[in-house]
């Protein structure tokens, strides 16, 4: 689906800028969140 290729390449962009337990937290509240809206 979208959603998930949305997901995939905002979590590649966030490990290529930043490898850290940051860029891994925001990726998983971006995740819940779109979990809640469906």
């Amino acid at each position: 689906m979208g959603i998930e290729r949305l997901l995939l390449t905002l979590e590649q962009k966030g490990i290529k800028n930043l490898k850290s337990k940051r860029s891994e937290s925001i990726s998983k509240v971006v995740y819940v969140k779109i979990l809640r809206i469906n």
